[in-house]
């Protein structure tokens, strides 16, 4: 065989064996193959050759030499596999819009009786798409620093190939990818629920990123990112400051806001960078709805400014504005992990 091209304008598929005035030409339109990316060649050799002085019989051999593909030199020499029978293939490149191959298939060996060799050429399209990543989501969210979160997400090939789930994989704030686990106990299944365990060390906006590997060897390109947030554990707020129901306060007096920082083993939160922000915003006083994006920063009395108590103790003295008399207001602490408290609602007199 010397050249096999596909035009895939005209649907034509040609085979030229040998060369010179004893070349053979043959063209079938084989009608449109759409996407292609995979080319096989199938080679059966059904003769033997005669053995040495003992007169024993054994396997011819085949190879392809001076193979090209599209006029590029491929790597190929020896087939794989026995003798008798071989295959050769290509994968990933894109030959929809024809292709030709180029080379010479040399069988060695006696051809018995009326047995034929046989060369086949297949094309298509294999798989080359990564699984889908969704439902990927971190609980819980925020987390506490220094404790442990979980990864969930769905790893489905369904739709982009139908194949088995071979593993899956994080990767938290570019790091290194570390492996999943089915969430049933094994890679069994083109759809497959995946989780680990997260170490939330990095106060702040963290990303976490999911891939997923087929039986087939295709990954999920690009990634599936999304972010959570870890920050502090939050106790509090305490008296006078009640978050379990709405405070009554006098307009114009002094609040001291108290509260207590620690991370998820109890350690104490000591550094003043942790506070952020004391914050207000107007809500509705039948409701006590309204909106954090009307809030705006309030101020200590005189100097007392953010005081430190000790083993993670903050307080704030805040100076209501005499202004807030007859309103309501909602009211939190805000952190520099870009979280902040849970929202305590007041009733001003």
């Amino acid at each position: 065989m010397r050249t096999t091209p596909y035009d895939a304008s005209a649907n034509n598929l040609t085979t030229v064996v040998g060369t010179g005035t004893s070349a053979v030409t043959v063209t079938r339109n084989v009608g449109s193959l759409g996407a292609l990316n995979y080319l096989l060649l199938n080679v059966q050799q059904n003769g033997m050759m005669g053995g040495g002085m003992g007169g024993g019989m054994t396997n011819g051999s085949i190879s392809f030499n001076n193979a090209k593909l599209n006029g590029v030199s491929l790597p190929v020499g020896a087939f794989p596999g026995a003798a008798s029978g071989a295959k050769w293939s290509i994968t990933g490149e894109d030959l929809t819009r024809g292709f030709s191959l180029e080379g010479d298939i040399v069988l060695t060996g006696m051809q018995p009786g009326m047995d034929m060799n046989h060369v086949e050429i297949s094309v298509g399209y294999t798989d080359q798409t990564g699984p889908q990543i969704t439902g990927i989501g971190v609980q819980p969210n925020p987390a506490i620093l220094n404790g442990v979160a979980t990864l969930r997400a769905t790893v489905d090939d369904s739709l982009s190939g139908n194949n088995r789930i071979q593993s899956a994989e994080y990767s938290l704030n570019g790091g290194a990818w570390m492996a999943m686990a089915a969430q049933d106990g094994v890679f069994d299944s083109v759809w497959e629920g995946v989780d680990a365990e997260l170490s939330a060390s990095k106060l702040g906006v963290n990303e976490i990123c999911v891939r997923g590997t087929d039986a087939k060897g295709n990954v999920t390109a690009p990634p599936r990112c999304t972010t959570f947030l870890v920050t502090y554990q939050f106790e509090g707020f305490y008296e006078p400051i009640n978050g379990g129901t709405v405070n009554v306060a006098k307009a114009g007096q002094t609040l001291p806001g108290k509260w207590r920082l620690s991370d998820a083993n109890g350690v104490p939160v000591e550094e003043i960078s942790s506070f952020a922000g004391f914050y207000s915003y107007a809500v509705d006083c039948e409701t006590f709805s309204g909106s954090t994006s009307d809030a705006v920063e309030e101020y200590a009395a005189g100097n007392s400014g953010l005081q430190y108590g000790g083993d993670g103790y903050w307080q704030y003295n805040w100076k209501t504005p005499k202004s807030y008399a007859g309103t309501c207001r909602a009211m939190y602490v805000a952190f520099d992990s870009g979280a902040a408290s849970p929202i305590v609602t007041f009733k001003f007199k």
